[in-house]
């Protein structure tokens, strides 16, 4: 299966600093069973993706956003700007095949596994938001990690959706 990755891929933080260079590490914060082997900066193809791939699957969202008065920085990585070595960033089909990200599929969410300097980085602040319980798995995929049927029960994130933010 070969999936076109996107041109522009986002990261966003609640560190409001600019940043010169990004290095691949183990984040901090993970979902259970995430990998916690291959260092990598995560990012997704949309603002949304990164929102709800934040830590408590975005659920924390309000709490972030009240601690930093309703500003997120954004990073922005334009692929075509830069020289990445061939099988450095990881697409989602990939991180869930794997098992290494269970809701990859959702986010949209992709791994850079080499340093990388930010295109464009801006200030956003988050208006308005919704969130809303939804599967992990996608209802339309029959999932099936190396030729072993998984059964999700229950499982959730917690996603962000009809978003209104404005560039500062």
């Amino acid at each position: 299966m070969n999936e076109v990755i996107k041109v522009k891929l986002y990261h966003i933080s609640a560190h409001l600093e600019n940043k010169e260079i990004f290095h691949p590490k183990i984040p901090n914060y993970r979902l259970k069973g995430e990998n916690e082997i291959i260092k990598r900066i995560s990012v997704s193809d949309s603002i949304e993706g990164c929102l709800t791939g934040m830590p408590n699957g975005g659920s924390s969202l309000g709490e972030t956003l009240n601690q930093t008065n309703r500003l997120l920085k954004v990073f922005e990585f334009d692929l075509n700007e830069v020289n990445l070595a061939k099988g450095s960033v990881i697409p989602p089909h990939i991180l869930f095949k794997n098992g290494w990200v269970i809701d990859a599929l959702r986010t949209n969410e992709h791994w850079i596994t080499q340093s990388i300097k930010p295109s464009n980085q801006y200030l956003i602040e988050v208006i308005r938001w919704e969130e809303y319980d939804e599967p992990v798995i996608p209802e339309y995929l029959d999932m099936k990690i190396n030729d072993e049927v998984m059964t999700i029960i229950e499982s959730v994130i917690y996603a962000t959706k009809e978003m209104e933010m404005e560039t500062k």
